[in-house]
């Protein structure tokens, strides 16, 4: 698999824009609204490092209470794979190595990553993990 984006959560979407600007980060996308999640989601890219910004509009969003936890900075690793359900069999699979995942998400399409499905897994040693159906289409 290879690795597509850090997510971070951020609470003021220009401001954290502006921050990472700062740092070195272009605007890879314009901001995008995900009506499942509530989140505006902007992509930004520095050499080969992607991030996606991702910022609760309202406290319905699932990711209010996680931000309001956590506060704002990187929460989760995404991967791409073209062979999702294989990918996501290996993840669960306890006997494998890089196993004992949690699905914590179903899969469904993604507004910020042009419809692809993702989910999203959980594993007490790693953190959240995301995965990206390069197929899907």
């Amino acid at each position: 698999m290879k690795v597509h984006h850090t997510g971070c959560l951020v609470s003021e979407l220009n401001n954290s824009i502006e921050k990472y600007h700062f740092l070195g980060f272009e605007k890879e996308t314009e901001e995008i609204y995900d009506s499942k999640r509530k989140v505006n989601i902007v992509f930004m890219i520095k050499d080969d490092l992607r991030i996606e910004l991702i910022c609760p509009t309202d406290e319905t969003s699932p990711f209010f209470e996680l931000l309001k936890k956590k506060g704002s900075g990187p929460y989760h690793i995404c991967f791409e794979t073209n062979d999702f359900d294989k990918t996501k069999k290996q993840l669960i699979d306890k006997k494998n190595i890089g196993g004992g995942y949690i699905q914590i998400t179903p899969s469904e399409p993604a507004p910020a990553i042009n419809g692809d499905n993702v989910t999203f897994f959980y594993n007490k040693h790693v953190g959240i993990i995301e995965i990206i159906d390069r197929n899907t289409k």
